[in-house]
């Protein structure tokens, strides 16, 4: 429908909220398995017509959530996602990241 693709004063479609706000915030849909299926079921829903096409900002999104809960640091390092998380002010996101590296600590508190 087309109250999808409306977006909010900060440019978020719904999708991306429901990304940000929705799965990010119960602790059990935090592990890697939890995230990496949720990636899958969104592009899949994208694969399978339901929608054209994912926008640039969900597009980002899932590429981060998806390196850091995949190990691959050959496209974003977890600093690089710290960084972009704490750009959009996606906090779960960035707990997220100091979970799974704490020795990134020090870099949140020099941005502070």
């Amino acid at each position: 429908p087309e109250a999808a693709k409306e977006k909010d004063d900060d440019g978020r479609t719904p999708l991306h909220e429901a990304c940000i706000h929705g799965a990010l915030s119960f602790e059990e849909n935090t592990t890697n398995d939890a995230i990496l299926s949720l990636i899958h079921d969104i592009t899949s829903y994208v694969l399978h017509g339901r929608r054209t096409r994912l926008t640039e900002d969900v597009e980002v999104l899932l590429s981060h959530l998806s390196d850091l809960c995949s190990g691959n640091t050959h496209t974003h390092s977890p600093k690089d996602i710290l960084e972009y998380f704490i750009s959009i002010q996606l906090w779960n996101g960035t707990t997220l990241v100091l979970d799974r590296h704490p020795t990134l600590i020090p870099t949140v508190i020099k941005t502070m």
